[in-house]
This record gives structure tokens, C-alpha cells and sequence, in this order.
């Protein structure tokens, strides 16, 4: 049930020429080599890393991991974009499954970028990915163990127009629905499993200025939600910054067809800047049908100075209504990242990075989180993930299966990648997951498989070599 929403954008891999790191500019020199046959031992637990991707010299190429999903018995797929010194990019894959990671392959010609990908119940799966601004899609057929020829399916949105947040997820049925942010809107197109792509898109959103960032997600009850930040004024060119704004949060869902648009987020009325504003929106749906969303709010307080806060609402299958916005966690620092992951039970952890100080120099950041308690209906106090609070986190990731298990991972300065699982009702250990990468990116199924894929440069070869690693967790 879970969404496919980290996407890279294709400057992300120009960022990694430049720098030869991850986004924070860092290398990781735990060593190569490995195990790069593919894991998968049949042991429960954390594997040993794998490279997936060709190790590319660092002086020609830049890697960065785009995303992961893993179904119900362990078959995942993973992306990554390719970047050349030229600044030509390319999307790769490669599944896993059997214990063993098949072998990179180039999915997009040259040219494409940002992806998702959606792996259904019979281990085939569903990737959309960004080229040349039309959006694509292709399969890949577990009974052939072969990937189809691309189609665009963005033909009827606005051409010629700037084409970003590609997400798909398929249902239990081998239906998928694909949205997309492009021309100032929000799209989205189904696929019927017995009739292919639907004759025409959608348009999910209906802004006088722009809407971004959308994501979707798919219940137990193969309902589809999408989410998006929608702008709520048209722009005015005599104004300063074209006039007053405030994005709020806005969900559409799919159930025999598109609901009415509805504004989940805050009203103007609540938010008393000018340019209040949500972002980074994430969400999550679980096998009963209750949907978790959080996002990013900035917030103009009585003295005129800002807050960061995390914000959230959720919809409940059982009333069919959303949640009124609250907020989560609010700090005078920055309050970035957010993510949410629900189990079967409806219990949700939104997870969040911090920065402990405010003003110039370097903040140490944190990881956060809180917990929605099914019982009361408000999520927790806020508290604290990784190991101190005192060190440099990056590129954290959660998930959760079913049986309300969480894998928590992040990369920290001078430690390398941290793994941290919540099990029975309590945190377990930090266990480092050599070599260690970054752009973390991880999924897990509600039956308690998970995948970790980062990137990573290599300093013990010469010359260096920029890679795509995984980790596979066996319940």
C-alpha cells in the first residue's frame, strides 16, 4: 500500500559532478568492493550491501538514487538517474528478485530523468518516468523477466510546458493511476489492467497561479489519493512577488471516479503572513483505508516572525471525512523533510530532520518524530531518532509494514549510514550499514520486507567511482 513520491531531480545529478558526494557534499570511504552478487541469503535481518548500479568514474558520471518499492513477497525495484559530464542524464533500474539483483538496465533514452515505480502483487511493475517532457510508462513482465517498450502518456497536458513530480502506484488489482505536475496543474491518467491507458488525462487541480509537488498512494481497498500544494492567488506582476499567496495542501481521490478537489490544508483566514505557505508534501494509505499526509508549513506569528512547523491531516475510512490541519512539531529553525508511514492498524509515525539552532553557521540536525495515537485521534509529543541529536543527519528515510515494525535509516557525518528499527514496542539498537550512501531511499510491505538504496563514491578505487547500493531486509 505504500506511495512512490521521492523522486531526483535531474539537477540533483549535475549537483553530484560537481561536488563527487551526496547532497550534502560528503564521500563516503568505508571502502568498495563488497558483495556485488546480490544479496539475499534467506536469513531474516539486513543483508550485506550490494552494488546495483556499473561503477561509473567519478570524473565522467554522477549517479543518484530516485527510488525503491518491494511487494508483499519481497520483489522490489529500484531507480537511479545517470549524468554524464556533458550533462546528458538517463534513468536506470534493476529488479530484485529470488534473492538476487538482475543487472542494471537503461529504462529511459537519453535525456530522461525523474522516475517512480509501483511493483504489484505478481512481482510485474509499473515505472513513469520523465522524458523530455512527456511522461512515460513501461512494465516489467515477471514472467518474461523483461521490460516493455515506453509509451507517452502525457500526450494531452499542455506541451512544450516544464513536466515534474512523476508518481505512480498500482492497486491489488493491476490497475495503476500516474499524476504529474506540468503546465502551472496537476494530472493524473489510469491504467486498467484489462484495457490499458486511459483515452485522455485529468486535471486534478484547478489553480489561478500553480500547483506542485503532487504524490499519490493506494489503500487496501484499491482507492487512490493524490495530494498537492496548490497556489490560491493569481499572480499580479504590479505587486511585489505577485501579490499575496498562501499554498495550502489540497487531496483528490479516485474510487469510481475523481472526487471533488478538497482543500486539506489550511485557510487563509488561519495564517496571518501574506505568503504563509505549505511544501514538501508526503503521504500514506494503509490496508483499511486510513490516509496519513504531512507536510512543511511556514507560519507568520503576532511578532512578524516565522515558524517552521510539520503539519498533517488524515482522512478516516470510517466517518469518509478529513481531518481538520494541525500541527505537529514547531520550531524557530527549520523543520524539513517530512514523512509519514501507517500501519494496519491506523497507528502513524511521521518522522522529520531539525535544525537544533537558528542563525549562521553550522546547526547540528536532528532527527524527529511523532506518533498518532488511534486511541485519541492527536499525534504525540515529538521525539528524538537518531543517535544524539547533536551530530549532522541526512537524507533520513522511514517506512513501516503492516504489523506496525518501522525501518528508520539515515546518514550521518563521519558515521556512514544508520539503520534503526522499532520492533515490539520499543527502539532496538543503531546498526551502521557498511559502505554507506547517500540519497536514501526506502520502502517496505506490509508483510515486513524492506529496501535501502543509496549512492555513494567510492575512493578506494582509482579512479573513484560513483555507485548505487542496496540493502535488503528479510523478515
Amino acid at each position: 500500500m505504500k506511495a512512490q513520491r521521492v523522486t531526483v531531480p535531474v539537477a540533483s545529478v549535475a549537483l553530484l559532478l560537481a561536488c563527487h558526494g551526496g547532497p550534502s557534499g560528503k564521500s563516503d570511504a568505508g571502502g568498495g568492493g563488497g558483495d556485488d552478487s546480490g544479496g539475499g541469503t534467506g536469513a531474516s535481518g539486513w543483508g550485506s550491501g550490494t552494488m546495483i548500479s556499473d561503477a561509473r568514474s567519478f570524473l565522467d558520471y554522477g549517479l543518484s538514487a530516485s527510488v525503491v518499492d518491494v511487494n508483499e513477497s519481497g520483489v522490489a525495484v529500484a531507480l537511479w538517474v545517470e549524468g554524464t559530464a556533458s550533462g546528458m542524464v538517463r534513468l536506470w533500474g534493476n529488479v530484485y528478485r529470488a534473492g538476487v539483483w538482475s543487472g542494471p538496465t537503461a529504462l529511459g533514452d537519453p535525456g530522461s530523468g525523474d522516475g517512480s515505480v509501483s511493483v504489484m502483487p505478481n512481482g510485474d511493475a509499473m515505472v513513469v518516468y520523465v522524458q523530455s517532457q512527456h511522461l512515460q510508462a513501461k512494465r516489467y513482465l515477471a514472467a518474461s523477466d523483461s521490460w516493455t517498450s515506453s509509451a507517452p502518456i502525457s500526450a494531452d497536458s499542455p506541451a512544450g510546458t516544464f513536466l515534474s513530480s512523476p508518481g505512480v502506484v498500482t492497486d491489488g488489482l493491476g490497475n495503476a493511476i500516474a499524476v504529474w505536475s506540468q503546465g502551472d496543474q496537476v494530472w493524473a491518467r489510469r491504467y486498467d489492467a484489462s484495457a490499458g491507458w486511459s483515452a485522455t488525462v485529468a486535471q486534478l487541480s484547478t489553480s489561478p497561479r500553480t500547483a506542485h509537488t503532487s504524490n499519490i498512494v493506494v489503500d487496501g481497498n484499491n482507492r487512490f489519493t493524490a495530494v498537492w500544494v496548490e497556489d490560491t492567488a493569481p499572480y499580479d506582476p504590479s505587486l511585489p512577488d505577485g501579490g499575496r499567496n498562501k499554498p495550502p495542501a489540497h487531496a483528490r481521490r479516485y474510487v469510481a471516479d475523481w472526487e471533488p478537489d478538497q482543500r486539506i490544508g489550511w485557510a487563509d483566514t488561519d495564517l496571518l503572513g501574506e505568503f504563509d505557505s505549505a511544501g514538501r508534501i508526503w503521504i500514506d494509505a494503509n490496508s483499511a483505508g486510513s490516509v496519513f499526509v504531512v507536510w512543511e508549513q511556514s507560519r507568520t506569528l503576532l511578532d512578524n516572525s516565522i515558524q517552521r512547523s510539520i503539519d498533517a491531516a488524515h482522512f478516516d475510512p470510517v466517518t469518509g471525512a478529513w481531518s481538520p490541519p494541525e500541527t505537529i512539531a514547531s520550531h524557530d529553525a527549520n523543520l524539513s523533510w517530512p514523512q509519514v508511514a501507517v500501519d494496519s492498524s491506523g497507528r502513524a509515525l511521521a518522522g522529520w530532520t531539525r535544525n537544533e539552532t537558528s542563525g549562521p553557521g553550522t546547526s547540528p540536525v536532528s532527527m524527529r518524530g511523532s506518533w498518532f495515537n488511534t486511541a485519541s485521534g492527536r499525534w504525540g509529543s515529538a521525539e528524538l531518532l537518531d543517535q544524539t541529536g547533536t551530530s549532522a543527519v541526512f537524507d533520513s528515510a522511514l517506512a513501516i509494514d503492516g504489523a506496525g515494525n518501522v525501518e528508520l535509516a539515515w546518514d550521518e557525518s563521519g558515521k556512514g549510514t544508520i539503520e534503526h528499527r522499532f520492533s515490539a514496542g520499543a527502539w532496538g539498537t543503531w546498526n551502521k550499514l557498511p559502505p554507506g550512501a547517500d540519497n536514501l531511499r526506502l520502502d517496505m510491505s506490509d508483510s515486513g520486507h524492506a529496501v535501502l538504496i543509496g549512492d555513494r563514491l567510492d575512493i578506494s578505487r582509482v579512479p573513484f567511482t560513483m555507485e548505487v547500493w542496496a540493502w535488503v531486509y528479510t523478515p
